[in-house]
């Protein structure tokens, strides 16, 4: 997002015509108008490029950005675009764009064209176009919402009654950076683990090589390139990490749960008799721990050091489990199995119910599982993504493709995808609303296999400059991070 002051005038000329002469050099930029950092969508109104977006053009130039409604009206809408009809020409002519409960989420663009006048004069005009709603649906009428509002600063290209420029310095122009993808480190080299504890970066790394695998903690507190991570725990497959407090848990491969008392620092493994391939772990809120194992769910009323089977009264404690999702409003922990397909496990009845309709066979495998704010659950699965509608899934995309990890951020959902070849790894998103479909997030390496996917929300790892939230990616080639 491009930042911008709305003073403008300026005392000394030989200084102004430099300036206005240096935005005569500058290419136009379009904004994403759905970035998740600008939050441009607000329910019951209409996307436009975010808030204080600056247009950049002179005289003879246009720009172009799509309009389209943030979810379904129960009466068709209309958006009037007001601007300095001096000034500027509008497509459509009519400057009416309407939506119905059938059209809202399709976008519809809107054209902008700087009229060419012979004028010279004297300042640089910051001109505001406004988008007014109208509707019989009460909820779509807008007309001074802030992201209703674009602005744009016009160059007036008829210099010629001015005076050659002194030799005084030009302001240097500044933006937001592009968010980028960075390779945090590559030890560890094999990571299925993220997690942001205590101002640090824990992973957990499942590498072949002995020497290679284990528990680490990042040193310097930043989520920089070259971040050094420690081996807290060495000589351990952990598939997965999860603290309460200062008590954390993480589940091994064959070597059944660690447990720590002190943040992660130290850990030690449980001498109890659970089986010894653990896929998965949780803390509930209040403190009660859970493992996913290759026979079943597992439970600790000690922060991990004492483990008994989970008796059923209801269904069936399921095989070859892989991943759990605890949802803390409803006290039920969803569970993803290689194989089984999914089951629901409500805490305080200790029943399990299976939820497999709708999958193909191929999506019995369940690699990751999650839930969004409005309580719908999604799965990766070896047939790419599905969606739970009531007791049905769904399929939502990526079918045919081995999705391992998925991440919610809003209203977008990433995921992270097994490289098989020709580039078909890395990470992919969708934005929940409308029709989207799934993309490439810029500038993703395509050959990675990502295993863990992590949206900061305790804001260790934004970016310093921008302030923009941070996505990590833990792969089978180190730790990134896009920001």
């Amino acid at each position: 997002m491009i930042k911008t002051s709305q003073k403008l005038f300026i005392a000394s000329w030989p200084w102004f015509v430099g300036f206005a002469l240096l935005l005569l050099s500058l290419q136009h930029q379009m904004p994403a108008w759905a970035q998740e950092d600008s939050d441009p969508c607000t329910p019951n109104r209409a996307t436009i490029p975010p808030a204080n977006t600056l247009f950049t053009i002179q005289e003879g130039d246009s720009f172009t950005y799509p309009l389209r409604l943030c979810n379904s009206p129960s009466q068709s809408v209309t958006i009037t675009v007001n601007l300095d009809e001096q000034q500027f020409n509008v497509q459509p002519p009519t400057k009416v764009l309407t939506f119905s409960n059938q059209t809202w989420a399709t976008p519809q663009a809107i054209t902008v064209t700087a009229i060419q006048d012979t004028l010279s004069e004297p300042h640089l005009q910051v001109i505001p176009i406004r988008h007014a709603g109208r509707s019989n649906d009460p909820d779509f009428v807008f007309d001074t919402h802030l992201q209703s509002v674009i602005t744009v600063t016009l160059i007036d290209d008829d210099l010629r009654n001015f005076l050659p420029l002194a030799n005084n310095p030009l302001p240097t122009p500044t933006s937001t950076p592009t968010a980028q993808w960075q390779k945090i480190t590559n030890s560890p080299p094999h990571v299925d683990v993220l997690v942001i504890h205590e101002n640090s970066l824990i992973a957990g790394d499942r590498s072949d090589v002995n020497t290679s695998r284990g528990i680490y903690r990042s040193q310097n507190q930043t989520c920089k390139p070259d971040t050094t991570f420690m081996p807290k725990q060495s000589g351990i497959q952990v598939r997965d990490l999860d603290f309460f407090g200062n008590f954390g848990i993480a589940a091994v491969n064959g070597e059944r749960v660690y447990y720590s008392s002190n943040h992660g620092e130290t850990w030690q493994r449980t001498s109890d008799n659970i089986n010894r391939f653990v896929f998965t772990v949780a803390f509930t809120n209040d403190g009660t721990a859970y493992a996913g194992t290759d026979d079943g769910v597992y439970t600790s009323p000690d922060k991990g050091v004492k483990w008994t089977k989970v008796n059923p009264t209801a269904g069936t404690n399921p095989s070859l489990i892989i991943d759990f999702y605890y949802a803390q409003s409803n006290g039920v922990i969803w569970i993803a199995t290689e194989g089984n397909g999914v089951t629901r496990f409500t805490l305080a009845e200790k029943n399990f119910e299976q939820f497999n309709s709708g999958l193909s066979s191929r999506a019995l495998e369940v690699w990751d599982i999650i839930q969004d704010s409005s309580g719908a659950v999604y799965i990766g699965t070896s047939d790419g993504v599905y969606k739970l509608q009531g007791t049905q899934w769904s399929p939502f995309g990526l079918q045919g493709a081995q999705v391992l990890s998925l991440e919610l951020a809003g209203n977008i959902i990433y995921a992270g995808m097994r490289d098989t070849g020709a580039s078909n790894g890395g990470v992919r998103q969708r934005n929940l609303g409308g029709t989207s479909t799934w993309v490439t997030v810029d500038g993703t390496p395509t050959n990675l296999t990502v295993r863990d996917l992590l949206h900061d929300q305790s804001d260790f790892c934004k970016d310093p400059t921008t302030g923009r939230k941070a996505l990590l990616i833990g792969t089978t080639n180190g730790i990134w991070i896009y920001r």
